[in-house]
């Protein structure tokens, strides 16, 4: 068995299996530790299948939130990926943890943000349209809420800032430069 013929099957089994315990574990390990070295592309499509997959875990998808967490080419390839999913609990519990704003409004090596982008925009746009008209408000309201709270960065600053909700509650002027911007 040659490693393409060894990759090959590792996606059947992410992709058209429910692997459980231990043996989705490995899958887990390997999409995450191993061929995200050097077939990424790779990774990010098994470990979404996986986190697309599971069921009382969350492990698949906290490896494919790692992992794009490293990559914002990644991160690019999978908002489009779930803008142009069929918008299923799973895929839109995916984008929510995903999305991270943090994430998006990084200056990392490049001239602009991935939430400059226009393709990043209108996969946005399309994910949480389908998070609030598919999801119940208590499924998506802490995330909206986080981003709502935040202030953009402006020309002086790269980072914005965010009035945490118990300051907000309070009238007071807590402010944390967690989170840039509300996507």
């Amino acid at each position: 068995m040659h490693a393409r013929d060894f990759r090959e099957q590792i996606y059947q089994w992410c992709a058209n299996r429910r692997p459980q315990g231990e043996f989705a574990q490995v899958l887990v390990r390997v999409r995450a530790d191993v061929l995200a070295t050097g077939h990424p592309d790779q990774a990010l499509v098994g470990l979404y299948h996986l986190a697309r997959r599971e069921r009382g875990t969350t492990r698949a998808r906290q490896a494919l939130c790692e992992l794009v967490a490293r990559n914002r080419r990644l991160r690019r390839v999978l908002l489009d990926r779930l803008a142009h999913s069929d918008f299923s609990p799973t895929d839109l519990g995916i984008f929510l943890q995903a999305g991270d704003p943090e994430l998006l409004t990084q200056h990392t090596g490049t001239s602009h943000k991935l939430v400059d982008e226009q393709g990043a925009q209108g996969s946005l746009t399309t994910c949480w349209h389908a998070v609030l008209a598919g999801l119940p408000p208590p499924q998506w309201q802490a995330e909206a809420r986080r981003r709502l709270h935040c202030k953009p960065p402006t020309p002086d600053r790269t980072a914005g800032s965010c009035w945490t909700s118990s300051s907000a509650r309070h009238g007071g002027a807590r402010k944390s430069g967690a989170r840039s911007s509300l996507w």
